[in-house]
């Protein structure tokens, strides 16, 4: 939690978040004063960090024409600019969500960079297919434990332990083909969660209840 202390960078802030002052305040010598003087340099009551160079492009938002002075000093022009600026983040967003252009081999180089992804996870461009997929070892032996394949349509397949996965089951994220980065992160998200699941069932079951304990998943398999 920032404290009264805390600081931000003034990197995180557009040139047009700050007002400047010249140092002297002599009225009659700051009229004479030269361009290059030192001055000082104060954030505007309004001012939002925007700028975050190590985040996603999408969470900065680009820089927009100021309002006038007069617009921005009541309350109603300060939540216009708030709204204008979120729509304008929320419409960025959106375009760099979109991921219908991409072939798959950008489709996996984003994947690559996305900080969103759930751990675990390993990607791979097998025969014109995307796929992406969790593995655990055991004794020494790795085992295919949920996928996730893309093809060149964008169309999804997904497999936990081998078994089929409905789409119905993920209609609620990709009601058809994937068409956006933020549908392929929930359903990885949930993907995981079904591995997670059915690799709890089977170490908590011996052999002869394991017909009845894979009835009782909740999952449509």
């Amino acid at each position: 939690m920032p404290s009264k202390n805390s600081r931000m960078c003034s990197l995180h802030f557009r040139d047009d978040d700050f007002v400047e002052h010249h140092r002297d305040t002599n009225s009659r010598r700051r009229k004479q004063a030269s361009s290059t003087e030192l001055k000082n340099r104060y954030l505007k009551p309004d001012a939002v960090p925007s700028i975050f160079v190590n985040a996603p492009a999408y969470l900065s938002s680009p820089a927009t024409t100021p309002r006038s002075s007069a617009s921005v000093a009541t309350a109603s022009g300060r939540r216009q600019k708030k709204a204008s600026r979120l729509r304008t983040q929320h419409a960025a967003f959106k375009a760099d969500d979109v991921i219908t252009s991409l072939t798959l081999q950008q489709l996996k180089d984003r994947l690559a960079t996305e900080t969103t992804v759930p751990g675990g996870y390993h990607v791979a461009l097998v025969e014109d297919m995307l796929v992406v997929y969790r593995l655990c070892v055991t004794d020494a032996v790795p085992r295919l434990q949920g996928s996730l394949t893309v093809s060149e349509t964008f169309d999804v397949s997904v497999h936990v332990d081998g078994r089929h996965i409905q789409s119905t089951e993920y209609l609620d994220i990709v009601p058809g083909s994937l068409e956006t980065m933020s549908q392929l992160m929930n359903l990885l998200a949930r993907l995981k969660t079904w591995c997670e699941v059915a690799n709890d069932l089977e170490t908590s079951m011996d052999d002869a209840d394991a017909p009845q304990a894979m009835c009782a998943c909740p999952l449509s398999f």
